[in-house]
């Protein structure tokens, strides 16, 4: 009998010196690995696929973190005006009527519509801080900005060609930066008013004596209690004084503003005033008189499209004063009043818990004071909130300027 041949495999691993002959039992052992390998193959790719998943999970959770980081930061900018519209909604009691009644339009301005941000004189030359201040007004939802062409101290924000202003050197930027500033305005479609400090005038008055109000008769120039800032007053007896401002207004005309604020159309007041004399005074010479003519004239000289506004202080307004006007001006040329409320009579007190039924009641006397002339009154943002300027709008009081002691202006 043949013998049965058996698979032999020579074995790695020798014996004795000798091969061993490995005998397999199992017929498919030369195909092993070969089956094992398509396993492995899908093994690997699994792997692969999980750790792929791993990678692409991380991914998405990082850009979903940064999303989340992103939004809470935008919704936290656009809050503010959320809870403004909250406050206002939940601290106000309206009518039917007034919850139904939509929001002013931003309308263009025509004297009717005044809602101005004031913006210091000293920024007209920052095309930047002009942009970003367009950017607050918008935000703000108001469509006219208060700009100072001739402050308190009696500088001028352009360059004039006045002789009294070439002498006293009060001048801040050349004329083409201002118009440069004024049409960036102008594109936006903002406003301009034009705040000119009248009879206070340190600048023109030290430098031409003869315009300014005297100390008791003599060449020496009065000063009132501001006196560390120079002090000195136009004389609003004096005509030359008078014309000189008339010429500013005049110039200021020239650029493109769309109304002109009069502040200190007065004689001078406080404890120093008992020793102010005015040269060219009268013994039949009336001061109330004098300054309703100064405003005339100031009427006259302006386009017809352009508001006249006169600075006005609450107390003021609520009784005639006889030492600043002699008697009342609200019956002047001037279209309306800018009361400064900035400034409040004592019994009208603020604090954090007041409710504003005081200063409603106090603009409603004031208001009433005025008769048919428009009353513009300030607003002081960091004191009052804007939901508070929401609040004047719904309750009849639609033309402000705000200010602010946070650095607005």
């Amino acid at each position: 009998m043949s013998k049965k041949k058996t698979d032999k495999k020579k074995s790695p691993y020798p014996e004795n010196g000798k091969v061993r002959i490995r005998h397999s039992y199992y017929t498919f052992a030369r195909e092993f690995p070969s089956k094992i390998m398509p396993l492995e193959g899908k093994r690997r790719k699994h792997r692969k696929k999980r750790i792929l998943k791993n990678i692409l999970t991380g991914f998405f959770f990082i850009i979903l973190m940064l999303f989340s980081y992103f939004t809470v930061n935008l919704m936290l900018d656009i809050s503010y005006t959320d809870k403004e519209k909250l406050d206002s909604e939940s601290e106000t009691t309206l009518t039917d009527t007034q919850e139904n009644e939509p929001t002013d339009p931003q309308l263009s301005f025509n004297g009717e519509n005044i809602k101005a941000l004031y913006m210091s004189a000293e920024r007209l030359g920052d095309r930047e801080y002009i942009g970003k201040f367009i950017k607050e007004i918008k935000r703000k939802n108001c469509n006219t900005v208060l700009i100072d062409f001739k402050n308190s101290e009696g500088k001028l924000s352009y360059t004039s060609l006045n002789e009294n202003a070439i002498t006293a050197h009060a001048f801040l930027f050349d004329n083409d930066t201002i118009r440069k500033a004024l049409d960036l305005f102008e594109e936006k479609d903002i406003r301009v008013i034009a705040r000119i400090y009248c009879f206070k005038d340190n600048a023109v008055a030290s430098t031409v004596p003869s315009l300014a109000v005297k100390y008791m008769n003599t060449d020496v120039n009065w000063v009132d209690s501001s006196s560390e800032k120079g002090g000195n007053r136009l004389n609003p007896l004096s005509a030359d004084a008078r014309k000189y401002i008339i010429s500013i207004i005049k110039e200021v005309t020239q650029f493109k503003i769309n109304g002109v604020l009069l502040e200190e159309v007065s004689f001078p007041s406080g404890e120093n005033a008992k020793n102010a004399s005015y040269p060219g005074e009268k013994k039949n010479s009336s001061k109330h008189k004098t300054l309703l003519s100064f405003m005339d004239d100031v009427k006259k000289a302006l386009p017809e499209n352009c508001i006249l506004l006169m600075g006005h202080s609450a107390k003021d307004v609520l009784e005639p004063n006889s030492e600043l006007y002699a008697g009342s001006v609200l019956t002047c040329a001037a279209d309306g009043f800018a009361v400064d409320t900035l400034q409040r009579p004592e019994n009208v007190i603020i604090d954090k818990k007041t409710d504003y039924a005081s200063v409603f009641s106090l603009f409603s006397t004031l208001k009433n004071n005025i008769g048919e002339k428009k009353a513009v009154f300030t607003v002081d943002i960091s004191e009052y909130s804007a939901s508070f300027v929401r609040k004047m709008q719904r309750a009849g009081y639609t033309d402000f300027i705000i200010y602010s002691s946070e650095g607005v202006y």
